[in-house]
């Protein structure tokens, strides 16, 4: 979200384009730069593709949204968020 509310005084404040609301960036302004992730990072997790990172370890699996946010932002292989079994004929479960 590029609007948030000042939590000291109650204010609207508005970042730019390409920021970010940050309620504990009071001396940003409560505005930070955003972080842009590809395509392929929301599919797989940061640096990971199809090919280095397992079905079970890709955050496209994930069904929590918090979960999800986790896999892409922490850079955590699904199966470490969540208990994923990949069996012999690469089903998931």
């Amino acid at each position: 979200m590029r609007d948030g509310e000042n939590p000291a005084t109650g204010e609207c404040v508005k970042c730019d384009v390409g920021k970010i609301f940050n309620k504990n960036a009071s001396s940003t302004g409560y505005c930070a730069d955003a972080v842009s992730y590809s395509k392929i990072d929301m599919q797989y997790g940061q640096g990971a593709t199809k090919n280095n990172r397992p079905l079970k370890d890709q955050c496209w699996i994930l069904v929590s949204g918090a979960d999800y946010r986790r896999c892409i932002l922490e850079n955590k292989p699904a199966s470490e968020i969540f208990d994923i079994v990949q069996d012999a004929n690469n089903a998931v479960r």
